[in-house]
């Protein structure tokens, strides 16, 4: 069954095909990579964004004089520490957004991206990039950063950080706590953001699509020669009882051989390919004598005239199938068969 199959045989065929192949390729190559190319430049990314208001608290302590002087005065610790960490331990969902209105917590998860009830059971983790905590040296006092989406939950969060601190403002005596003057902003426009792929990245990918078009043309390649596989060397003809075979290259060598073979016997000379037909044609039928006739196959009368018949062939052209339906109406009509002339891959 793969008698007609080899791996030389395949590469063969691909080298006899090499201009087409690379044109292939590189065609092949540029519909791929240009609109590939072009997307990726053209379409950029959106990225939602998810810090846009601000709400920056101060809260400053005034302590004792003389605890404020201490030896290593550039320390954190005691009261500015303390009501850091109380802010820290309160920073959950249950106390945040226990009293607010189901209305108000469907418009704050909405704007967070996130549910209502991952809002109620947040904890310390969840707020932890939202909201900034900082106890300043020297116990001078405290500064809250709220940094989200959502101005009702900076709003929300803030009251309540207002409430827990006058809450808890007598818990050391001597010290009070005030809340310095808040400052809003708008950090970043409420836009999409534009994130295009580097270079780097789509240099790879296009090297990609390149192998990945090379691979292609190489399977097309394999399953046309798998499909109908070519004659690629002299020695397939012998298998046929031809053992006949002579190259094709200049006009004078080609009678020469010719005429010792054949004679001054009645030659037909026929192709299985037409292209290959055509061009020896076009090469050698001014050339030739009388006794000699290019003909086809396909005229009967022109095969029963003939004493001889030569083939006309070109390696890695000439298909087995073709050949040997030939070669069958030759025999059926017992006629003798010279040999193959053939052109090189």
């Amino acid at each position: 069954m793969f008698d007609n199959y080899s791996i030389a045989d395949l590469f063969a065929n691909i080298y006899k095909r090499r201009v087409l192949n690379l044109v292939s390729l590189i065609v092949l190559f540029l519909c791929l990579a240009i609109p590939y190319s072009y997307k990726v430049l053209t379409t950029k990314s959106v990225v939602k964004d998810t810090s846009n208001y601000s709400s920056y608290l101060s809260y400053k302590i005034i302590a004792p004089e003389v605890e404020t002087k201490t030896p290593n005065s550039n320390t954190i610790g005691g009261y500015s520490d303390f009501y850091g960490r109380l802010i820290q331990a309160n920073l959950n969902g249950a106390y945040l957004f226990n009293d607010q209105s189901e209305s108000d917590m469907k418009k704050i998860a909405s704007e967070l991206m996130t549910s209502e009830v991952t809002l109620k059971n947040s904890n310390f983790d969840f707020w932890n990039k939202k909201i900034e905590v900082n106890s300043l040296l020297n116990n001078a006092g405290i500064t809250v950063k709220i940094l989200t989406p959502s101005k009702l939950a900076n709003d929300i969060i803030e009251q309540k950080l207002d409430y827990l601190i006058d809450k808890y403002k007598q818990t050391y005596s001597g010290v009070t706590i005030e809340k310095l003057e808040t400052v809003y902003s708008k950090e970043l426009e409420k836009n999409d953001i534009e994130s295009g792929v580097n270079k780097v990245t789509l240099f790879i990918r296009v090297i990609i699509l390149g192998i990945g078009a090379l691979f292609l043309v190489i399977f097309v390649n394999v399953a046309a020669y798998i499909f109908n596989p070519t004659i690629n060397r002299a020695v397939d003809y012998e298998k046929y009882g031809v053992d006949f075979v002579v190259k094709l290259d200049t006009v004078a060598n080609f009678k020469d051989v010719i005429q010792y073979k054949n004679g001054n016997k009645n030659l037909l000379v026929i192709a299985t390919n037409k292209n290959v037909f055509d061009k020896f044609s076009k090469q050698y039928a001014k050339a030739l004598p009388e006794n000699i006739v290019i003909g086809n196959i396909n005229n009967i009368k022109s095969v029963l005239d003939s004493d001889n018949i030569l083939f006309v062939e070109e390696y890695g052209i000439t298909r087995y199938k073709n050949f040997e339906e030939q070669l069958q109406v030759i025999k059926n009509l017992n006629k003798n068969v010279l040999g193959v002339a053939t052109y090189n891959l």
